[in-house]
């Protein structure tokens, strides 16, 4: 019974321990402890670099990275070739730059496509119910019952070519999980207090749903978001 009564006494501590920082936002306390950290400071500098290495590629590589040298081909690595050469001789170091910055731009835009529909559909899915739900429902597990390769494939051919259509397609996959796993989140939510007390107080739905619920649940949407930036390398 002590250790039950102690506990609301500890998180008040923690809140305002947080309050006196000014750390009220939860992407603010995320940060703050990740530059608290010693293992998240390296990651987030380990990140950033790559990050800046493939936006800046076209300065930095050392080599054309489509320029075909006959003379060294499959070298080893070198002061010269970092990373060697590739069997047309091609330096490795360049096309992994290169490619990093295409892998990028699929991975952050397929993930970000994915949130802006997957989330809505989940949480009118969620909240609403009845009829709405079951739309939603099918439509995502109409989806998802597609293998994901294939899906891809499809739209690409559907669609044709390009960055754009694949970052397009690996939205599509992502869609059916994000969508998933936002309902899933508002139905654990709707009947809590807080949800009703917001509903007591006259706060409409779309209010309930963003300023409430999604707040509380958005971080698992944005670590399977970050997954689907995984898929979208993968695809690449």
């Amino acid at each position: 019974a002590s250790q039950v009564a102690t506990r609301p006494g500890a998180a008040d501590s923690r809140e305002a321990t947080r309050e006196r920082a000014g750390i009220r936002h939860p992407a603010a306390r995320v940060a703050h402890a990740v530059l608290r950290d010693p293992g998240g400071r390296f990651g987030l500098v380990v990140v950033v670099t790559l990050i800046g290495l493939a936006l800046s590629a076209a300065r930095v590589v050392p080599f054309d990275p489509f320029a075909i040298s006959a003379d060294e081909p499959l070298s080893a690595p070198s002061r010269d070739h970092v990373f060697g050469t590739d069997e047309l001789g091609r330096d490795v170091l360049s096309r992994t730059l290169f490619g990093a910055r295409i892998s990028l731009t699929v991975a952050a835009g397929s993930a970000g496509a994915a949130l802006l529909l997957a989330v809505p559909l989940g949480l009118l899915a969620g909240y609403l119910g009845g009829p709405v739900d079951m739309v939603i429902s099918r439509l995502l597990d109409t989806i998802f019952a597609f293998p994901a390769v294939l899906l891809g494939i499809g739209v690409v051919a559907l669609l044709g070519t390009g960055i754009a259509n694949v970052v397009v397609a690996v939205a599509i996959i992502s869609v059916p999980t994000l969508g998933r796993l936002t309902r899933v989140a508002v139905l654990s939510q709707r009947s809590e207090e807080y949800v009703q007390a917001a509903r007591a107080l006259g706060a409409s739905g779309t209010r309930v749903v963003t300023r409430h619920i999604l707040r509380r649940k958005a971080s698992s949407i944005l670590a399977r978001g970050t997954v689907g930036m995984r898929d979208g390398e993968r695809v690449v």
